[in-house]
């Protein structure tokens, strides 16, 4: 094994980190109204699956670890989680995005009918022309 890494602190710093992805995902998605709070979300997510290939790398490609089948399923099924709510999370932000452009296209076409407004002719300005 690389780096000095058994089996069991691989498998608890790889779900730990699992764990943090799952709580950042799901931070994020309840999050999506709330813009300032997305960045640094994100910043946080990517430190996190930075340091899930850190991990990965320092195992080596070579490693065999022995993992059982219920184990690789745990962390398999904790991974299909992650995805499965960031996909979600992606299609919310779509959607509030989607609604955030639409608003934006009424509030300026409401500004722009507000500002087209036919001058009125100033009072007896009309008569003064027809004689």
């Amino acid at each position: 094994m690389g780096g000095g890494l058994t089996k069991e602190s691989y498998l608890a710093r790889k779900e730990g980190i699992l764990n943090r992805c799952l709580a950042l995902t799901q931070d994020f998605y309840n999050s999506i109204e709330r813009p300032e709070a997305l960045e640094s979300l994100l910043g946080q997510r990517m430190e996190a699956i930075e340091e899930l290939a850190e991990l990965e790398q320092a195992l080596g490609s070579g490693a065999d670890l022995a993992i059982s089948k219920c184990e690789f399923d745990r962390l398999n099924n904790k991974l299909s989680l992650v995805l499965d709510l960031d996909n979600k999370a992606s299609a919310a932000l779509a959607e509030a995005r989607d609604k955030l452009l639409e608003s934006m296209k009424s509030n300026t076409a409401e500004r722009r009918l507000l500002q087209y407004s036919p001058a009125e002719p100033e009072m007896g300005r009309l008569m003064d022309q027809k004689e």
